[in-house]
């Protein structure tokens, strides 16, 4: 199915997501290029190219940190932790250390020569992905944080260290001989986001299989090019899997699924997210957005420099969690100097 650009021209009351106040405050200089949410989404941390600034509920962003390059942000909260990638270097900073004047004081370096690095829940552990890649391989290598026992400083009241000096132990380290552009933790595996496709890894025992089923006749459309792989999302008991240049669904064991949805995006977007019962794809000038059920084009937000900055939704949980959730400030875009949240028309946005 391929829904008509004229759904653009629907009235806002049929709109089902809607944009918050420009969390910025006119403070159109700054350049959000990452970002991450914690305390409640009270607390918004994002990268620029000179720092990590910081913003609580209502009031102005502050730098924190006062780093070069920022790619990446995100928050390790039931350890403290708030993991950067800067450059290709990666950074751990304790969370109360930003309140601080010098949190280089506590900084600790736990990768270099890193593209990019993943956090989630996998096999019900906390784990943080770091990828190193390129166009022919790529190297993974997954650490678990340490469990620390909170002990006062002596030197520097209120805050907290670990009795253990390191933060994270290597739980696995793998190879795959090609680029990989992200991963993904599922309930007990992980993916990681390849060129040929969705590859799906066993931890436990490092096995490597494709997602789709290369003998199933009904996925031949997709093996007949190599599509670009964006994501993963459990809807219910099937996979939404979304591509730079289609989305369709599959189940558990790799089949195209007897749901006959195919999605073909209005262009080529970037990155998806799922705010459900939606499914949100983001291109350079326009985000579309689309029910998970049929595919349906429900609505389309025409703006410029479009960018995901943040999303909370997670591929491995079920429908339980992200209706729950679908209220929630759980989507962060940007959009030439401005950044908003994305949330349901009926909510109240931050």
């Amino acid at each position: 199915m391929h829904a008509q650009r004229a759904t653009t021209q629907r009235s806002p009351d049929f709109n089902v997501l809607k944009l918050g106040e420009d969390i910025l405050k006119g403070n159109g200089d700054i350049k959000i290029s990452c970002a991450t949410l914690y305390n409640n989404a009270q607390t918004i941390v994002y990268g620029t190219v000179n720092g990590v600034y910081l913003q609580t509920q209502g009031n102005q962003p502050r730098k924190a940190i006062n780093l070069r390059n920022l790619k990446q942000v995100d928050a390790l909260e039931d350890f403290a932790l708030l993991i950067v990638l800067a450059g290709r270097s990666v950074f751990t900073f304790p969370l109360d250390s930003l309140e601080t004047g010098d949190p280089f004081k506590r900084m600790k370096k736990i990768g270099t020569d890193i593209s990019f690095f993943k956090i989630g829940i996998c096999m019900g552990r906390t784990m943080l992905s770091m990828v190193k890649t390129n166009p022919t391989s790529s190297t993974l290598k997954i650490l678990e944080p340490i469990e620390f026992l909170p002990k006062s400083n002596p030197n520097q009241s209120g805050q907290t260290s670990w009795a253990n000096e390191d933060q994270f132990k290597t739980f696995r380290e793998f190879f795959l001989p090609q680029e990989v552009y992200s991963v993904q933790f599922l309930k007990t595996k992980l993916c990681a986001v390849a060129h040929s496709g969705f590859e799906i890894v066993d931890l436990e025992t490092l096995d490597i299989q494709a997602l789709l089923d290369p003998e199933d006749p009904n996925l031949k459309f997709a093996h007949s090019i190599t599509p670009r792989a964006l994501g993963i999302y459990r809807i219910g008991g099937e996979l939404l899997l979304c591509y730079r240049e289609f989305a369709f669904y599959v189940n558990l064991l790799g089949k195209k699924s007897d749901k006959d949805v195919v999605i073909h995006w209005e262009a080529a977007p970037t990155a998806c997210a799922l705010h459900y019962p939606y499914i949100v794809a983001f291109s350079p000038e326009f985000v579309e957005i689309r029910h998970v059920d049929d595919g349906s084009l429900v609505q389309v937000i025409i703006e410029n420099n479009v960018q995901c900055l943040y999303t909370k939704s997670s591929p491995a949980e079920d429908l339980a969690y992200h209706i729950s959730r679908r209220r929630d400030n759980n989507l962060l875009v940007s959009f030439a100097n401005k950044a908003m949240f994305l949330t349901s028309a009926s909510s109240q946005i931050y």
